[in-house]
């Protein structure tokens, strides 16, 4: 088990705070280093975490420009609420920043 960027966190994970023991396992700064080090005949794990979604959003709106609201379809798993929908530009704006990056 291998982790890059975040792991698991912020909490306590047997009694300990997630920086002395996360049960991601142990940090990787890249993911091709994380593959060298693990044992070819064995599965894996290997934890992707980021700020990116993640709350709480940018203030102001500024990374919103362009979005246009009306336009968001919400996926039939989300429930199509007035609060969750205005969260959507949040999520897709921080959802594409990742991917781009």
């Amino acid at each position: 088990m291998g982790y890059t960027f975040k792991g698991w966190g912020p909490g306590y994970f047997g009694n300990k705070p997630h920086k002395a023991l996360n049960p991601a396992g142990k940090y990787y700064k890249e993911f091709s280093a994380f593959l060298k080090d693990k044992d070819d005949n064995k599965p894996f794990c290997f934890w992707f975490g980021s700020h990116d979604p993640h709350m709480p959003w940018n203030k102001g709106g500024e990374h919103k420009k362009g979005v246009d609201q009306a336009k968001i379809r919400v996926p039939k798993y989300i429930p199509d609420h007035p609060f969750l929908v205005r969260k959507l530009p949040n999520t897709m704006v921080k959802s594409k920043s990742l991917i781009t990056k």
